[in-house]
């Protein structure tokens, strides 16, 4: 069971580390959007979008991979994803 527990933890932690950096890349494309003087009605109009998408994104962090392509560059920016192998403790 120690294994089991173990694993348990392990995805755990790895699911609050991708939450983590999940909210930090929401948070970023929001400061973007308010630095770039855009309403959300604004996004809304660039985005081809309605505004339930756009408080998804930035009020609760849910988004399509293609949803958060058009908000991007509705607000002028590039996301750049990448995958790194999980911390291991050791």
């Amino acid at each position: 069971m120690k294994n089991d527990e173990r694993n348990h933890d392990a995805l755990g932690a790895l699911a609050s580390a991708n939450l983590e950096a999940q909210d930090q890349m929401v948070a970023a494309l929001k400061e973007h959007r308010e630095a770039a003087g855009l309403s959300l009605e604004d996004v809304v109009r660039r985005c081809d979008a309605d505004a339930e998408e756009v408080l998804d994104l930035e009020q609760f962090g849910v988004a399509s991979a293609a949803f958060l392509r058009r908000y991007a560059t509705a607000i002028g920016v590039v996301i750049e994803f990448s995958v790194v192998p999980a911390r291991t403790a050791g």
